[in-house]
C-alpha cells in the first residue's frame, strides 16, 4: 500500500495500483480533470458488506471511517436505505457502483454531497472480494446546479407569463383585421385589402406561435408520474381524432401496432404523438401520406417509432431539427413554428428517454423515442 498511496495527499499516483480506475471514474463524473485536494477526495477499499478494509485520506475523515466500519453508516438517514440497497445490488451483480448522496465526514461540515464510485478491486490481496471506492465532494457543484435550475425555472415562468399575456392582444389584432375586411372591403382598393390580409395572416401565425410556446413551457413541468400506466393505444386514438381534418384532406393512412402502457402524464405524451404524426402527414411528398406506428421493448425501455413516406431529411439536419425555432422549409411552402420537435425532445428527455430520427431525402423518415419501463 505504501508505494501505491500517498496518504498525505489522499490520492493514488501510481499507475495501475488499487483505486486507480475508481478514482478516474469519479473524477470524470464530477468533471474534475486534475486530482482534487485531500479534503474533497477520499479513497478506500471495502468488502461486500461495505466495511472499510483500507483507507487513504485526511486524518479527520479517517476518524469517521475506521477499519471495519461500514461506510453507509455515514450516509444521511433519509438516503441510507437507498444507498445500502444499491450497493448490495451492484455487489451481487458484480457491476460498478455509482451513487450521489449526503455523507458526514467532518463534524464541522455536517452532511455534504458526494459522488461515490466503486468497482471490483483489480488486485485483491485477500481471500474475499474487495471493492475500490472513490468519493468526490460535489457540494459546490450541486449548489451551482441548483442555482442554474432556479434560473431556468424563473426564465420558463417568465416565458409562460409573457406568452399568456400576448394571446389576447394578438387575437384581438386578428379579429380586428377580419372585421375591417368584412365591413369595409367595398371601400378598399386592392393594395389596402392586400395589406389587411397580410396583417391578418401574420396575426394568425403569431397566435399559433404563442400557443406552441405555451405548450413548450408546459412541457418542462413534470409532476409525479401517475400511479396507473397510461394505454398509449388510447392516446393515439385521441390524437387521430384531433387530426381528423388533416387526415381526410390529405387522404393519409395511419396504422398503429399494439402499443404499451407507460407511467407518463397524458398531456405530455399526447403532445409528442400529435407533433410527430402531424409532421409525418404535413411534410409529405407527391405520394399519399402513409404513417406506421410501432413499439418494441429493448431491455428496460420501450422504443416507439413513427415511420412516414414523406420528403425525408438531409443527414446534416437530423439533429438540428430538434432545436427551438429550427425550420428546414420556407414558411410559404410549409406551415409550422419550429417549436414542435423541440417540445417533443424536452418532454421525452424529462422522463429519462431519448428521441432521434433516421431518414433519407425522398424516402421518408422514422422518428424514434424511448421511454423507461418505470
Amino acid at each position: 500500500m505504501a508505494d501505491e498511496l500517498d496518504l498525505t495527499r489522499g490520492v493514488s499516483t501510481a499507475s495501475g495500483g488499487p483505486f486507480a480506475a475508481a478514482a478516474a471514474a469519479s473524477r470524470t463524473d464530477a468533471g474534475v480533470a486534475q486530482p482534487a485536494p485531500p479534503t474533497t477526495f477520499l479513497l478506500w477499499q471495502a468488502d461486500i458488506l461495505g466495511a472499510v478494509r483500507k483507507f487513504a485520506g485526511p486524518a479527520a475523515a479517517a476518524a469517521f471511517l475506521p477499519l471495519g466500519s461500514e461506510w453507509t453508516y455515514l450516509v444521511h438517514p433519509d438516503e441510507r436505505a437507498d444507498a445500502v440497497a444499491h450497493w448490495s445490488s451492484c455487489v451481487r451483480a458484480g457491476e460498478s457502483f455509482r451513487w450521489e448522496g449526503r455523507l458526514q465526514l467532518q463534524i464541522s461540515d455536517g452532511y455534504r454531497w458526494y459522488l461515490i464510485r466503486a468497482i471490483p478491486a483489480a488486485y485483491p490481496d485477500s481471500a474475499f472480494p474487495l471493492w475500490d471506492v472513490a468519493a468526490m465532494d460535489i457540494e459546490e457543484h450541486r449548489g451551482r446546479e441548483e442555482k442554474l435550475k432556479k434560473a431556468n425555472l424563473e426564465l420558463e415562468q417568465f416565458t409562460f407569463t409573457a406568452c399568456h399575456d400576448l394571446k389576447e392582444p394578438v387575437r384581438n389584432l386578428a379579429l380586428s383585421c377580419q372585421m375591417l375586411q368584412q365591413k369595409y372591403r367595398p371601400q378598399l382598393d386592392g393594395s389596402a385589402d392586400h395589406f389587411l390580409a397580410y396583417i391578418s395572416d401574420a396575426a394568425r401565425r403569431m397566435e399559433a406561435l404563442v400557443d406552441d410556446l405555451l405548450d413548450y413551457t408546459r412541457s418542462s413541468v413534470v409532476t409525479a408520474a401517475p400511479d396507473e400506466p397510461l394505454d398509449l393505444n388510447l392516446v393515439v386514438q385521441d390524437v387521430l381524432e384531433d387530426l381528423d381534418a388533416l387526415v381526410r384532406d390529405t387522404g393519409a393512412t395511419v396504422r398503429s401496432q399494439q402499443l404499451p402502457a407507460l407511467r407518463i402524464q397524458q398531456f405530455h405524451i399526447e403532445q409528442v404523438f400529435h407533433h410527430l404524426i402531424e409532421n409525418a402527414i404535413r411534410y409529405r411528398s407527391e405520394r399519399v401520406p402513409a404513417v406506421e406506428i410501432s413499439a418494441e421493448r429493448i431491455g428496460e425501455v420501450w422504443q416507439i417509432s413513427i415511420r412516414d413516406n414523406g420528403i425525408g431529411i438531409e443527414p446534416q439536419y437530423q439533429d438540428t431539427i430538434f432545436g427551438l425555432f429550427k425550420r428546414l422549409q420556407k414558411r410559404d411552402e410549409w406551415s409550422g413554428s419550429g417549436v414542435g420537435l423541440a417540445t417533443c425532445r424536452k418532454i421525452i428527455e424529462s422522463y429519462g428517454g431519448y428521441i432521434w430520427v433516421e431518414s433519407q431525402p425522398g424516402n421518408g423518415s422514422t422518428f424514434f423515442f424511448s421511454l423507461p419501463l418505470d
